[in-house]
């Protein structure tokens, strides 16, 4: 359990003093720790997932496909995340004995087709997979470009056809744009390439506790109809949401508003 620093100003003077606010959870000669018991919001969870760690012999296990491109600091938070009802394993394969895929588009990786033919078996057997992917990836110079995973087939023999596209919305994340050439001041503005929502599926308990989802440079989705196969929308963006499908103009400035007949609702993240 780590101290946390605290600030109190009292008779005109700053003063600083340390606490404890962690909560250690015993059971026989091993224990759990919730280091940080301050957020009250999902403090029932963290325990709850304590105590689970803590009389499950054998945790289930997820597995991380396509992770290797992928800067580990990026998913270190994933791993904490999933690490306290699962065993993580990295660079994994589809087996059957694995609970749930995370399959990673790293932007630097093109599936080969062995990998998808696994993919694709683990999935109709049964398997749970979830793919984090993108349409169309942008680099951190801010170009857009088509993206090269190749899962665009798969995921469209499941009814799902991620589109080459990226959605904009004016319910969106503000950011700090330069307000002249040169960068003399800043200005906060929204980006409308960063999309926040609420709008979720009713039909679904996932959502239950989050107020809103915010997602950065995302790709609509459709669904088709493919035999043996239910799909369920999981999350739409703002009814004042739209796309652009070429020459992506991604900078806050030069951002054009739609046209009335283009605005309509994004559908981004489905299931199979």
């Amino acid at each position: 359990i780590v101290p946390l620093q605290f600030s109190l100003t009292k008779r005109d003077q700053l003063e600083y003093s340390k606490g404890y606010f962690g909560i250690v959870i015993a059971r026989g000669k091993d224990s759990q720790v919730v280091s940080q018991a301050i957020q009250l919001g999902d403090l029932e969870y963290q325990i709850s997932s304590a105590i689970y760690k803590l009389t499950t012999k054998e945790l289930p296990t997820v597995g991380l496909v396509g992770d290797e491109g992928v800067d580990p600091a990026q998913l270190e938070p994933l791993r904490q995340l999933l690490s306290s009802q699962f065993t993580v394993q990295s660079s994994s394969t589809p087996e059957a004995s694995t609970k749930a895929l995370l399959v990673v588009d790293s932007g630097a990786k093109t599936y080969e087709e062995g990998e998808i033919a696994k993919l694709t078996s683990y999935v109709k057997g049964g398997g749970n997979a979830i793919f984090m992917l993108d349409g169309v990836t942008v680099d951190p110079t801010l170009q857009a470009a088509e993206a090269t995973h190749g899962l665009f087939d798969l995921l469209s023999s499941f009814g799902i056809v991620l589109q080459k596209d990226l959605v904009l919305s004016q319910q969106s994340e503000f950011i700090n744009a330069s307000a002249q050439a040169g960068g003399q001041f800043q200005v906060i503005v929204p980006y409308y390439f960063w999309l926040k929502t609420a709008t979720f599926n009713p039909e679904v308990s996932f959502f239950s506790n989050i107020q809103s989802i915010s997602m950065p440079w995302a790709s609509s989705l459709q669904l088709k109809k493919v035999n043996g196969v239910n799909t369920k929308e999981l999350i739409q963006t703002s009814p004042v949401s739209w796309h652009q499908t070429e020459n992506f103009t991604l900078d806050p400035q030069a951002i054009t508003d739609p046209k009335q007949s283009e605005i309509g609702r994004a559908s981004c993240r489905e299931r199979v």
